[in-house]
């Protein structure tokens, strides 16, 4: 089984609209590898993860869905515990504000829910991308996304549907405690630079001639003013 969790119970919301979170969290089942996620009434980030459990380890993937109808912001699902390792994205990138390229995003690693300093976090995209991070005093890393996304051929630069060509990334940290192994991945994807291929000649140029159709004004200023 999969187990899901709602971005949280409540949030601001414009008056007379309300959110119907009759579930915080439930189980999905899985058949032939597939499952299927329907959110919990309420929109904006849900919480995805399945889990292995032995007596000698327990590995955890874990990613997130976006449901595009109005829901709390998912501070309160980030928030809580929802495994003993886990990689908690501080925060989440909004909608329309993807991962990128060449960006620095925030995690969090914590363990029995408090910060887990010293850990190796590895990174791998599917691109071949590999990176490693070491968190810090307070549990947390920086990661910083390649610059590797190649345009989808033929869709100068966009997926299917005007969407942005993405890389899948994986995110994996593992902890050991009283013998007992933890594995926890966190699965997502990154778009090309909001800049990317985008002609930096061009802006200049348009730079340049606002400057020159503004000398006219300001020497008119000028002129005026010792007048």
């Amino acid at each position: 089984a999969v187990t899901a969790y709602a971005p949280g119970p409540q949030a601001p919301l414009p008056e007379g609209m309300r959110f119907n979170t009759d579930r915080l969290e439930w189980e999905i089942p899985v058949r032939d590898s597939r499952f299927r996620l329907e959110s919990s009434g309420v929109g904006n980030y849900h919480w995805l993860q399945a889990r292995e459990e032995t007596p000698d380890s327990v590995k955890v993937a874990s990613t997130a869905h976006f449901f595009s109808n109005p829901g709390p912001a998912p501070t309160d699902m980030l928030a809580r515990s929802k495994t003993e390792l886990e990689i908690v994205p501080t925060p989440l990138p909004r909608e329309h504000n993807q991962y990128r390229e060449n960006q620095e995003r925030t995690f969090l690693l914590r363990f029995q829910g408090q910060p887990l300093a010293g850990a190796t976090l590895r990174f791998v995209s599917d691109a071949g991308a590999q990176s490693r991070f070491i968190s810090d005093a307070s549990g947390r890393v920086n990661v910083r996304f390649p610059d590797d996304v190649k345009p989808a051929q033929g869709q100068s630069g966009h997926g299917g549907h005007g969407r942005p060509t993405t890389n899948r990334f994986v995110l994996a940290v593992e902890h050991e405690d009283q013998g007992r192994r933890y594995l926890t991945a966190f699965n997502y994807r990154y778009s090309e630079d909001a800049y990317a291929r985008r002609s930096l000649l061009w802006g200049s140029g348009f730079l340049v001639l606002g400057g020159l159709l503004g000398l006219p004004l300001v020497v008119r200023r000028k002129e005026n003013h010792h007048g």
